[in-house]
């Protein structure tokens, strides 16, 4: 029984040896860039778009900025169809109020670094819906 014990406990300590050593680590290159495809359901409509979602190191952080936005499909339309002629005003706007993400280095959210080209870019976008 005691030999089982301490087969038991070394065992054990083994395993925690091990499972400290396996604790993940954040480890983002210093810069990069990602393109992204996004399928989206709003209240019925269904879009598709792409975008590039591009990493600077910044010193002790990280900014994630989106690029290149785009619409591909709204509602399996494509967006050169002329019913969709407003799309690149819509588009335009939406590309100046997409976030700019400020992250440590260790992986957690700091901030928004650009806050006020994302009130000012809502700001249009409700303009040209009121105005519509």
């Amino acid at each position: 029984m005691i030999k089982s014990l301490i087969t038991l406990s070394l065992y054990l300590l083994s395993v925690v040896a091990q499972a400290e050593e396996l604790k993940p680590k954040f480890a983002w290159p210093t810069s990069g860039k990602v393109r992204v495809r996004e399928k989206t359901i709003k209240k019925g409509n269904r879009a598709v778009t792409s975008y590039d979602l591009v990493l600077k190191s910044e010193g002790d952080k990280f900014r994630i900025v989106y690029t290149n936005f785009k619409f591909l499909l709204v509602n399996g339309i494509p967006p050169t169809d002329p019913r969709l002629a407003q799309l690149k005003v819509i588009e335009k706007s939406m590309v100046n109020s997409l976030p700019e993400l400020l992250i440590s280095n260790d992986g957690h959210y700091l901030d928004l670094a650009n806050f006020d080209a994302i009130v000012n870019g809502v700001a249009a976008v409700a303009k040209d819906k009121l105005a519509a």
